[in-house]
């Protein structure tokens, strides 16, 4: 989904969970049938589970700061005009990972 419409999704679930709770209607399936949205997101939601994107978290090696950091240096590499190709961005990913990890062997971007 893109990014630009998943702010107006999680507004449309943030309202029928409210109207749920102040029992505007009377089941899951028909809050999401009236903010238009799949009844199996609202009720995950409404039983308590994540986003998708917050389950995603755990599979991914580089924290919200990390990928912030390599962000960072693509684009001072950019600024520089040199290159980045897939291997130095998976170089520099494992080392920002490495820093964290004091020394683990883990490779970034290896299949």
């Amino acid at each position: 989904m893109a990014a630009s419409v998943q702010p107006d999704l999680e507004s449309r679930v943030q309202a029928a969970l409210q109207d749920l709770r102040y029992n505007r209607y009377p089941s899951v399936r028909r809050a999401a049938n009236a903010h238009s949205l799949s009844v199996a997101t609202l009720a995950r939601r409404y039983n308590g589970g994540g986003t998708r994107s917050s389950g995603q978290t755990t599979n991914q090696l580089l924290t919200t700061q990390e990928e912030a950091q390599l962000v960072q240096w693509l684009t001072e590499m950019t600024d520089r005009n040199i290159p980045a190709r897939v291997n130095m961005i998976n170089s520099m990913a494992g080392t920002i990972f490495t820093a964290r990890q004091d020394g683990s062997t883990t490779q970034v971007g290896t299949r």
